[in-house]
């Protein structure tokens, strides 16, 4: 059982003051512990602003020399760190007025300015970071100060408005106003590096293995699950899908019979009304952790390719019976990015969550309900 957060920041706060205060003593060790602790944030920060490493080794070799001789100047101990980091950015400041070495806008740029000399695959990599680089540096002054104390530094919300000298809802809002930016901006980049359609274009064929909900719960969100199995292997793709959509589907899986057609069976009889039918359905790109698909369409003049939500493809496909296909190399991908944020598949199997079957039955109370209220 993990101990409330509260908790476990409190017992850290009063750990905080204990060293500080002892350090304030004359204990060696006490400061030591106040260094070791948090001088991988001081080089952090003072990396983001110098650009270089070695710099910024030196900037906060500097800034914990300054801390040491002015301890008693830090009036709430439990701000060590962000105060810490704020002399690191002092003393650069400082430094670039002496020395002119440094410009503002340096830690933006790329360590190697000479992409001619290294190999395609890191001249590629450089061109990317230069060209986020530009963005950010393109940032109003408030809103880069933000993004490179909270982003690049690590600093908490509130430790990020005590070095600014701003309110915390100011922070927050700086933070937005760029996240927006950054996103408007580099989408095309983000959409380039991570866009997926496999290794060789092969498609793999896919059924609807299961249909999760899961509902919300302290530390679990709620969410409905597709998840599509191989035919003719042991892999697995599960794709998150909106509630309405996961309900869909789950009828479809269970062949809930219904008075009056649904939106997808009415959608394959307007299909078959013009003489037109699926060929197949494709799950053809995936975007971070977003799947991308297309509905492969059929006429006597030949195939149309519509573009399409997964979870509507895949229902579509269950209603007239095409086959559901999948590019290769989306399941390592998916895979990599299942692993990357901790997500097992556990989670939408295990206790607390219901499948096909008891999401219809659901359904099903729920209609028995609003016959009765009539």
């Amino acid at each position: 059982m993990s101990r409330h957060p509260n908790l476990k920041r409190g017992k850290t706060d009063a750990r905080l003051v204990t060293l500080v205060t002892e350090a304030r003593a004359g204990d060696k060790g006490a400061f030591a512990s106040l260094v070791e602790r948090h001088r991988p944030a001081l080089v952090a920060a003072c990396r983001s602003v110098a650009g270089d490493q070695e710099v910024a080794q030196d900037l906060a070799q500097e800034a914990i020399l300054q801390a040491m001789l002015n301890l008693d100047r830090l009036r709430d101990p439990r701000r060590f760190r962000s105060w810490l980091i704020a002399i690191g950015l002092h003393t650069w400041r400082r430094w670039q007025r002496q020395t002119g070495r440094l410009r503002s806008s340096e830690f933006l740029r790329p360590e190697i300015s000479d992409l001619s000399t290294v190999p395609d695959e890191v001249a590629s990599e450089r061109e990317l970071a230069d060209r986020v680089r530009a963005v950010v540096a393109a940032l109003p002054a408030g809103q880069r100060n933000a993004v490179a104390s909270f982003y690049l530094s690590g600093l908490t919300y509130q430790e990020t408005a005590d070095l600014l000298g701003v309110q915390l809802g100011a922070v927050k809002t700086r933070l937005h106003k760029a996240r927006e930016t950054l996103k408007r901006e580099l989408w095309p980049v983000w959409k380039e590096e991570h866009m997926v359609t496999g290794t060789n274009g092969k498609l793999v064929d896919v059924e609807v293995a299961a249909v999760r909900r899961r509902k919300p719960e302290p530390d679990r969100p709620s969410y409905h699950m597709v998840v599509l199995r191989e035919v003719k292997g042991d892999r697995n793709l599960a794709i998150w899908v909106g509630p309405a959509e996961g309900t869909a589907i789950a009828m479809h899986v269970e062949k809930l019979e219904t008075e009056r057609p649904l939106t997808f069976g009415f959608i394959s009889q307007l299909l078959s009304a013009v003489d037109a039918g699926v060929k197949e359905v494709q799950i053809n790109k995936l975007v971070g952790d977003t799947f991308y698909s297309r509905v492969i369409l059929k006429r006597r003049t030949g195939e149309r390719a519509v573009d399409a939500r997964p979870s509507d493809a895949i229902a579509l496909a269950l209603v007239v019976g095409a086959p559901i296909r999948v590019e290769a190399g989306i399941f390592e991908a998916a895979e990599t990015d299942r692993s990357s944020r901790g997500f097992q598949e556990d989670a939408w199997h295990g206790e607390g969550s219901l499948g096909a079957k008891e999401i219809i039955e659901e359904v099903k109370a729920m209609w028995a309900l609003r016959r009765e209220e009539r």
